[in-house]
């Protein structure tokens, strides 16, 4: 057997399944519209902002075809919400 066909029988480590990974793999997966819907405006409610702008940002590229979302930004905390 070649080294680059045993290379590809090799398993690699995968990291485990998130609630995020989940779903940004079934909203890939789903199919396109001929014109995106939109725009959204999306608030996140995460009190780490860098992580919830690295999730935005992943959401964002993966459903641009489809949708037209704006990154309006991040809301510390719950508490702050003001339904308008």
């Amino acid at each position: 057997m070649s080294a680059a066909r045993a290379a590809g029988h090799l398993r690699t480590a995968h990291r485990p399944r998130t609630a995020a990974s989940t779903f940004l793999r079934s909203m890939s997966s789903s199919p396109s519209c001929a014109s995106p819907k939109g725009p959204f405006r999306l608030v996140t409610v995460n009190s780490q902002p860098e992580r919830a702008k690295n999730v935005v940002t992943q959401v964002i590229a993966r459903l641009q075809d489809r949708f037209a979302i704006v990154y309006a930004g991040n809301i510390a905390f719950l508490c702050f919400v003001v339904a308008g």
